[in-house]
């Protein structure tokens, strides 16, 4: 069993994101105070609005995180020589699996195996305020791929070892102050 590495903020400390989430009512923050590992299926419901700090410390997934309501990732964690440390990294699947509202407005994001952000639901809109999105995967697989909904990217980089950067099929996006390495593809 895994130690407890989620906070949430006025309350309980939890082993799984899926139980922080659970024990939140309506709006509330998560704050990861140490390393851990998610390996259970998590879904922001739509009746929520989570916070998720990283604070400075990684999370280590097998599962994409799913959100269905609000979701926003900070990282309030320490300013080192490199910039901020807080990071989700998943090494089998998408990352984020978003079906509503998403904003990320630091971080680091790294994915081996999937897409860092997947968006393939109408009614949708992501917002990048900033963070590092990183796609390590040899296989056919994006930074960031929007299918239905929108996009609005005002600052990040974004960078994909071996496709396109940035896919976005429809909606409304922007992108601008983003530093998009490997390109970028719409239709």
């Amino acid at each position: 069993v895994q130690d407890d590495f989620l906070q949430v903020y006025g309350g309980g400390t939890y082993n799984s994101l899926k139980k922080a989430v659970g024990a939140i009512t309506g709006t509330g923050k998560i704050i990861v105070y140490r390393d851990g590992k998610v390996s259970s299926t998590s879904t922001i419901p739509s009746s929520k609005n989570i916070t998720l700090d990283l604070h400075g410390n990684k999370i280590t997934s097998t599962v994409p995180i799913t959100n269905e309501g609000t979701l926003t990732i900070i990282d309030d964690g320490e300013v080192t020589e490199n910039g901020k440390t807080g990071k989700i990294e998943n090494t089998v699947s998408n990352v984020i699996e978003n079906k509503k509202t998403l904003v990320i407005d630091d971080g680091i994001f790294e994915s081996t195996s999937g897409d860092i952000i997947r968006q393939n639901t109408s009614n949708t809109n992501t917002t990048i305020n900033g963070g590092t999105f990183n796609s390590k995967s040899g296989n056919n697989n994006y930074v960031v791929y929007i299918s239905y909904g929108n996009i609005d990217i005002e600052g990040g980089t974004f960078d994909s070892k071996a496709f396109n950067t940035l896919y976005i099929n429809s909606g409304t996006n922007t992108i601008k102050n983003a530093t998009v390495k490997n390109g970028y593809s719409k239709s």
